[in-house]
Protein backbone atom coordinates (compact mmCIF):
# COMPACT_ATOMS: atom_id res chain seq x y z
CA UNK A 1 0.00 0.00 0.00
CA UNK A 2 3.00 2.04 0.87
CA UNK A 3 4.18 1.98 -2.97
CA UNK A 4 0.71 2.25 -3.67
CA UNK A 5 0.69 5.79 -2.45
CA UNK A 6 3.85 7.29 -2.70
CA UNK A 7 4.23 6.31 -6.58
CA UNK A 8 1.08 6.81 -7.86
CA UNK A 9 -1.54 8.86 -5.63
CA UNK A 10 -1.21 12.52 -5.96
CA UNK A 11 -2.47 15.00 -2.68
CA UNK A 12 -2.26 18.69 -3.17
CA UNK A 13 -0.07 20.36 0.36
CA UNK A 14 -1.53 23.45 1.87
CA UNK A 15 0.79 26.49 0.10
CA UNK A 16 -0.98 29.41 2.09
CA UNK A 17 -3.81 30.90 3.49
CA UNK A 18 -5.39 33.88 1.88
CA UNK A 19 -8.30 36.37 2.91
CA UNK A 20 -11.89 35.85 1.01
CA UNK A 21 -13.59 39.46 0.28
CA UNK A 22 -15.40 38.82 3.53
CA UNK A 23 -12.70 38.16 5.55
CA UNK A 24 -12.80 34.61 5.56
CA UNK A 25 -9.86 32.91 5.54
CA UNK A 26 -9.45 30.41 2.81
CA UNK A 27 -6.60 28.26 2.00
CA UNK A 28 -4.54 27.99 -1.19
CA UNK A 29 -3.03 25.00 -2.73
CA UNK A 30 -0.37 23.83 -4.62
CA UNK A 31 -0.38 21.34 -7.68
CA UNK A 32 -1.28 18.03 -7.43
CA UNK A 33 1.81 15.57 -7.04
CA UNK A 34 2.70 12.39 -5.62
CA UNK A 35 5.01 12.21 -2.30
CA UNK A 36 7.91 10.49 -4.57
CA UNK A 37 7.61 13.26 -6.91
CA UNK A 38 8.05 15.78 -4.14
CA UNK A 39 10.80 13.90 -2.98
CA UNK A 40 12.61 13.98 -5.89
CA UNK A 41 11.61 17.67 -6.97
CA UNK A 42 13.58 18.72 -3.72
CA UNK A 43 17.16 17.56 -5.08
CA UNK A 44 18.12 15.44 -2.28
CA UNK A 45 17.98 12.39 -3.46
CA UNK A 46 21.07 10.68 -4.53
CA UNK A 47 21.61 9.70 -7.68
CA UNK A 48 21.55 5.95 -7.12
CA UNK A 49 18.32 6.28 -5.05
CA UNK A 50 16.82 8.39 -7.65
CA UNK A 51 17.57 5.53 -10.17
CA UNK A 52 16.09 3.07 -7.67
CA UNK A 53 12.89 4.52 -7.46
CA UNK A 54 12.64 5.52 -11.20
CA UNK A 55 13.08 2.05 -11.73
CA UNK A 56 10.64 0.65 -8.98
CA UNK A 57 8.10 2.95 -10.80
CA UNK A 58 8.61 1.94 -14.78
CA UNK A 59 8.13 -1.59 -13.28
CA UNK A 60 5.19 -1.34 -11.06
CA UNK A 61 1.64 -2.17 -13.05
CA UNK A 62 -0.86 0.26 -11.10
CA UNK A 63 -3.61 -2.62 -11.71
CA UNK A 64 -1.99 -5.48 -10.90
CA UNK A 65 -1.02 -3.50 -7.81
CA UNK A 66 -3.99 -2.15 -6.81
CA UNK A 67 -5.78 -5.65 -7.08
CA UNK A 68 -3.46 -7.63 -5.00
CA UNK A 69 -3.99 -4.88 -2.30
CA UNK A 70 -8.26 -5.77 -2.61
CA UNK A 71 -7.23 -9.62 -2.59
CA UNK A 72 -5.31 -9.09 0.38
CA UNK A 73 -7.57 -6.90 2.13
CA UNK A 74 -10.83 -9.59 1.20
CA UNK A 75 -8.36 -12.35 2.79
CA UNK A 76 -7.70 -10.54 6.04
CA UNK A 77 -11.46 -9.69 6.24
CA UNK A 78 -12.69 -12.85 5.61
CA UNK A 79 -10.17 -14.54 8.36
CA UNK A 80 -11.30 -11.85 11.04
CA UNK A 81 -15.38 -12.70 9.93
CA UNK A 82 -13.87 -16.55 10.55
CA UNK A 83 -12.39 -15.82 13.97
CA UNK A 84 -15.07 -13.55 15.00
CA UNK A 85 -17.68 -16.18 14.49
CA UNK A 86 -15.92 -18.64 16.01
CA UNK A 87 -15.63 -17.27 19.26
CA UNK A 88 -18.97 -15.35 19.32
CA UNK A 89 -21.43 -17.36 21.96
CA UNK A 90 -23.75 -20.14 20.54
CA UNK A 91 -27.31 -20.57 21.43
CA UNK A 92 -28.12 -23.86 22.68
Amino acid sequence: MNVRKNLFLPTKKVTGYLLSGKGKSVRSYDDPRTPAQRTKDTGIMLEPQRCHMEDLYASLDLADLTNRINEIQQQLIRLAAAKTYSQAPHAA
